[in-house]
């Protein structure tokens, strides 16, 4: 569908984009006539990885079934927590050709199916700094405090994402002093605590105290960050210094509820499980397959105290053993979770069979650790 050099006539009927621009990553959705096309409507589903993977899926959907439109965005950006906002063909097309711009100078690998856009590479669309600096603020969702501003703006700065963090900055705010904030090379805010330092008229000052790890460990990094109207005015580095992966650990501890299932005919459970699970993130493991469930929004970063892993509603790790193991970081969530099971498909397809509540994260352990069956596994670590 349109080769390099080649004009295909288009017509552009909508596009929308999350508001995620400050997670450090972005679904787009664009909706295309081309009435050369054996199918005329076409839909695109962009994932774009900010600091790390540039364009990572680009799925392409013929047709204009609604509800085959809607399970596409869920299975490509569901879980990403954010709203759609529209967006005009002008900053539709800008956004495909910085996609893949972005990801050739990154380095990495571009989607097997880039052909499919190439009648809006061949036709880019150029948009003046304001223009680019207002769309930027579209991708931004809302911040009811001033945690948010504080925790969007270091994560971005640890994120190597400059322009992101200019995104919350006031146009007074010199983004070059921040540098020192910085760990080279960037890392992954995994945790940040703040308090107040002081409340005076204008500004607010709040003092942070990140936990991130970088390629050569973790790190604790404090930094003070003033903030008015939502704005970040000043931000400067108090100290940063190293901690072990104990450390670390031991900051990042949490409980975790875990409710086990044995899967009674695995084919009909496959296929019910496919439809459940639309939305979620797998990563495949020795033993079977984590699914990774994400809450609806991304209401953690508005607390005082942010942590990576906040964001979770639930996790489905699903064995070659045949067993379902659902996971999560709050007894209020578990519940919640097995509720949805409950009401689902592959209902009776299951039983449960134990329930657990650890205070340490173990699923992930079980992941890695070669074991088949999680029952056995909690025996062994309960002997050590």
């Amino acid at each position: 569908m349109g080769g390099a050099g080649e004009s295909l006539p288009y017509r552009f009927i909508e596009g929308e984009v999350t508001d995620t621009r400050l997670m450090g990553v972005l679904g787009m959705h664009l909706h295309w006539d081309l009435p050369e096309a054996k199918d005329s409507d076409v839909h695109q589903f962009f994932y774009y990885d900010v600091e790390e993977l540039g364009l990572d899926q680009l799925a392409v959907y013929r047709g204009n079934e609604k509800i085959a439109v809607e399970l596409a965005c869920k299975a490509c950006f569901g879980g990403l927590g954010g709203k759609m906002v529209p967006i005009e063909e002008n900053e539709a097309r800008w956004l495909a050709h910085h996609f893949v711009e972005d990801t050739r100078k990154k380095g990495e690998i571009l989607p097997d199916t880039l052909y499919e856009i190439n009648f809006i590479l061949d036709n880019p669309a150029e948009l003046s700094e304001e223009q680019i600096f207002s769309l930027g603020q579209k991708m931004c969702t809302p911040r009811r405090t001033d945690y948010a501003a504080v925790h969007y703006f270091l994560m971005r700065l640890f994120g190597q994402d400059p322009e992101g963090a200019a995104l919350l900055a006031s146009p007074s705010l010199d983004m070059e002093k921040c540098r020192d904030i910085c760990i080279p090379g960037g890392a992954t805010f995994l945790m940040n605590t703040i308090s107040k330092q002081k409340i005076l008229a204008g500004p607010i000052a709040y003092l942070s105290e990140s936990l991130v790890e970088a390629d050569d460990g973790h790190w604790m990094v404090f930094t003070e960050v003033s903030v008015m109207d939502k704005k970040v005015v000043d931000a400067a580095l108090k100290t940063k210094f190293r901690v072990t992966a104990t450390e670390a650990s031991l900051k990042l501890r949490k409980s975790e509820y875990i409710s086990v299932f044995e899967i009674s005919a695995d084919e009909e459970f496959d296929r019910e499980f496919s439809n459940f699970s639309i939305g979620t993130t797998a990563t495949a493991h020795e033993s079977g397959t984590m699914y990774m469930e994400f809450k609806p929004d991304n209401r953690h970063v508005e607390q005082r105290v942010f942590t990576l892993s906040d964001d979770i509603e639930a996790l489905y790790f699903v064995t070659e053993y045949g067993q379902m193991i659902v996971a999560a970081y709050s007894y209020e969530s578990i519940i919640a979770a097995e509720a949805r099971i409950a009401i689902s498909g592959m209902r009776n397809y299951i039983y449960p069979t134990n329930k657990y509540k650890f205070l340490d994260s173990v699923l992930y352990e079980f992941a890695q650790s070669g074991y088949d069956d999680f029952n056995e596994f909690v025996r062994t670590i309960q002997v050590e």
